[in-house]
């Protein structure tokens, strides 16, 4: 074999392990930091919070059940897009309120999860795909100055408004019957900081 061919897989190895590391800190820190940042939106909604917050998915005594739920959904994402483009577009719509469910209730089972978060997007599919194409123009602005718009506006922004919808939906949920109270308790209760 010529040397080029073992720089060429040289280059793919260390291409393919640098891929499996970001998978891997994706799946064990970077979707403990998601709940964190969805309690964090949460809580600021409604009064000033600590960033410190942002780590509350690593405190709260359910990282392997978060882990594997987040994975779980992450998986069911990649593969119903893999398969077909547009049912994927709709389940990630559908489980877009996990995380949200998490942050309030970290204890939750992960069935309970992902039916909530179906329940609370019943019908509010198409709001949500159109909220997020409101948005295109900040996206835009965002790459335009290479995510500076985003990481300091943008971004902030979307999340706080998602943090709307998932309180309009918990409500709805709430109010249905589709979700108790003890299993949407609200970010107030059992504040960790």
């Amino acid at each position: 074999m010529a040397l080029a061919s073992y720089v060429w897989l040289l280059i793919f190895g260390i291409g393919l392990i640098i891929a499996l590391i970001g998978i891997l800190v994706k799946i064990f820190i970077g979707n403990l930091i998601e709940i964190g940042a969805m309690r964090f939106y949460e809580e600021n909604s409604s009064r000033k919070t600590s960033l410190g917050v942002i780590l509350s998915g690593f405190r709260q005594g359910s990282y392997g059940k978060n882990v594997l739920t987040l994975f779980l959904r992450d998986l069911y994402r990649v593969l119903w897009t893999f398969l077909l483009i547009i049912p994927g577009i709709v389940k990630n719509y559908e489980y877009s309120m996990i995380s949200y469910i998490l942050a309030e209730n970290p204890e939750i089972s992960r069935r309970r999860a992902f039916e909530i978060s179906r329940e609370m997007m019943r019908g509010e599919k198409w709001n949500a795909f159109v909220l997020d194409l409101s948005f295109i123009g900040w996206n835009f602005l965002s790459v335009i100055t290479f995510g500076i718009v985003g990481l300091l506006y943008s971004r902030p922004y979307l999340k706080s408004t998602w943090v709307e919808l998932y309180k309009v939906n918990r409500e709805k949920v709430l109010g249905n019957g589709s979700a108790s109270i003890e299993e949407l308790p609200g970010v107030d209760v059992d504040v960790v900081e």
